[in-house]
């Protein structure tokens, strides 16, 4: 199969990214995200030419340019996509929802985790509920709408407490403050409300 180009579009976190391949089957695929930062395990493809889901590993891929769109999965309950993660990075979430969670409530309910077995520990965080605001990071940084709001109360606070410098007296003539031209809609935005229009059309079937 010739090189092509093929887009990835993620409903959340890395937005778009193109990549150059002649990979013709799935698993390759998935295993090139992996190495560019994305948790697959975490997140269902599907292609844009045939509108499928791409989860068989032999599943073939069109020829020509397309997209994949990730989007996260779905879970009733539990972390999710605790299944084919290893014993590290199992150990990982633990830390990250410690931190998102705090470390009494993780040990009430996991307890003396580092004395688990790979499978035990697995099992336990696929029925532990975390706080809304969660979202494991394989790269070992959680996402945390917690913490998103500390550091902006803190900007804000910061913000506040800063005296105001009084603006030096000037005598210059007063001008009529030309008015800013509206900004052009970039073609990367443009392109990105395109896709993600697109992807709602897609999941509008899930």
């Amino acid at each position: 199969m010739n090189s092509r180009d093929i887009t990835i579009y993620a409903t959340k976190g890395k937005g778009i990214k193109t990549i150059n391949t002649d990979v013709a089957e799935w698993q390759p695929l998935r295993d090139l995200l992996r190495r560019e930062g994305y948790d697959m395990n975490s997140l269902h493809a599907t292609e844009s030419i045939n509108r499928t889901d791409l989860i068989n590993d032999n599943a073939k891929l069109p020829e020509g340019p397309f997209t994949v769109f990730l989007r996260p999965k779905k879970t009733k309950s539990g972390v999710g996509g605790t299944k084919d993660l290893s014993f590290k990075e199992l150990r990982s979430m633990v830390k990250q929802l410690q931190d998102h969670d705090g470390a009494d409530r993780v040990k009430e309910k996991l307890g003396n985790y580092t004395q688990l077995s790979t499978e035990n520990l697995r099992s336990a965080l696929a029925s532990y509920r975390p706080k809304p605001g969660f979202t494991f990071s394989a790269d070992g940084t959680a996402t945390s709408s917690k913490s998103t709001s500390k550091s902006s109360s803190a900007t804000k606070a910061k913000k506040k407490a800063s005296p105001k410098k009084s603006s030096p007296k000037t005598t210059s003539k007063k001008t009529t403050a030309k008015k800013a031209a509206p900004k052009k809609e970039s073609a990367e935005e443009k392109r990105r409300q395109e896709l993600d229009q697109e992807a709602q059309e897609i999941m509008r079937g899930y």
